[in-house]
């Protein structure tokens, strides 16, 4: 099974690594999460700007 984790609190929290640790033991899992917390910024609007992923490992990507 192919599983997609994302968060808000960035791709380095501790959460989200031991989530994809332990899923990745039977699944395939792509992490895509913002550089840095980003808490409370449930409003925030990109509207000027297109979103780039970038890619931080294999199957981990930054917003």
């Amino acid at each position: 099974m192919k599983i997609l984790i994302s968060n808000d609190d960035g791709y380095q929290s501790e959460g989200i690594k031991i989530l994809t640790q332990y899923l990745s033991q039977d699944h395939k899992v792509i992490v895509v999460a913002p550089s840095e917390n980003k808490s409370a910024a449930s409003s925030s609007l990109t509207l000027d700007k297109p979103l780039k992923p970038i890619k931080i490992d294999t199957n981990i990507y930054s917003i």
